[in-house]
């Protein structure tokens, strides 16, 4: 054999070498690049603590679930807007442009990680209107938001980009996605109809077994710690632990609450305290003049406005299908004229 023909494959061996040793451009995993006009956001997926989540998101934005608001194949999320921007809070997106229908026409229960925290900026997460209706609005967090734990999924966390997300501006355009798997296990983890669903048949079984322990637990802990809470037409329950001194307000009647919301185990979520102004909110039993749930209506007709002696314990359980079960202490109860 001649030095010119030993030459062609040692250049061929060369080559390959030198692809292999290209450093990948992430550590093993699968990432999602969210391309916007104000750079690019690097997303690792959690796709062995939320399959289903990651599933759902991974499947939407290559185009291989069905869904009601595009034909197959066609990349869910690309072209998408921040449709909202909570400075401190959060920015989210996921509302399809230009679909048949404002979401994919599906829902997925909660998938809960214990060991995964809000408790910083850049945690991916999924946005919904209640407990198991995640669909494909997401949000990715601007600070620490740890209340939220529990109650929304998380399912990935920004590793390059902080600073466009911090510049994202209501309005802003998800350009596109682009899915990209790193490593063995990324590289096997690919959705189509099948999978998905029997990822999420999985999950509905082992949410609906959990909620049903869940709802035991806070029915012994309402048992244990009201024992003596009555329950509204709504569903919450109210115990009226000191009554005010005014007249009870009537119907159409503006009332400025000051409260703190805490759960069970202690944890505050929300304090008119920590703004530093009571909320406003209606006495009627109509959210069209209310910015607080209608529920909440019935344990102020118990209550008095005064000088802020007033103080009442309403609980929020899960008969309400946004809410959770939750302890609001009030006082500081004012009645206005509308």
């Amino acid at each position: 054999m001649s030095p010119a023909k030993k030459i062609i494959p040692l250049g061929i061996i060369l080559c390959f070498l030198l692809s292999a040793c290209r450093s990948a451009p992430y550590p093993d995993g699968i990432y999602a690049e969210l391309g916007t006009e104000r750079g690019t956001i690097v997303l690792e997926l959690d796709f062995e603590r939320t399959p289903m989540t990651t599933a759902n998101f991974i499947g939407l934005a290559e185009g291989t679930l069905t869904n009601q608001a595009f034909p197959d194949g066609r990349p869910f999320f690309d072209g998408t807007v921040f449709h909202r921007v909570v400075p401190g809070h959060v920015i989210q997106a996921g509302i399809p442009n230009g679909g048949e229908t404002d979401s994919p026409g599906y829902t997925i229960p909660n998938e809960i990680a214990s060991d995964l925290s809000h408790d910083r900026a850049g945690i991916l997460g999924m946005a919904n209107a209640g407990p198991h209706t995640n669909s494909s609005q997401f949000y990715v967090t601007l600070a620490d938001r740890s209340y939220l734990d529990g109650n929304f999924t998380i399912f990935g966390r920004v590793t390059e980009g902080i600073p466009v997300v911090r510049s994202i501006q209501q309005g802003d355009s998800v350009q596109r996605v682009k899915i990209l798997r790193i490593g063995k296990k990324a590289r096997r983890f690919r959705v189509d109809n099948d999978s998905f669903n029997r990822i999420r048949t999985d999950v509905e079984q082992e949410v609906a077994r959990m909620e049903e322990e869940k709802k035991k637990k806070e029915a012994e802990w309402i048992r244990t710690n009201w024992p003596d809470a009555v329950q509204s037409p709504h569903g919450s329950l109210f115990h009226v632990t000191q009554s005010g001194t005014g007249a009870a307000p009537g119907t159409g009647r503006t009332l400025l609450v000051r409260y703190s919301g805490i759960f069970p185990d202690g944890t505050s979520f929300r304090s008119t305290g920590e703004d530093g102004q009571p909320l406003p909110t209606c006495e009627e039993e109509s959210t069209e003049r209310s910015s607080a749930p209608p529920h909440w209506a019935t344990g102020f007709r118990v209550s008095t406005p005064g000088s802020g002696k007033g103080n009442d314990a309403l609980s929020s359980p899960r008969t309400q299908p946004w809410s959770i079960l939750s302890n609001f202490s009030i006082s500081g109860i004012e009645a206005t004229g509308v």
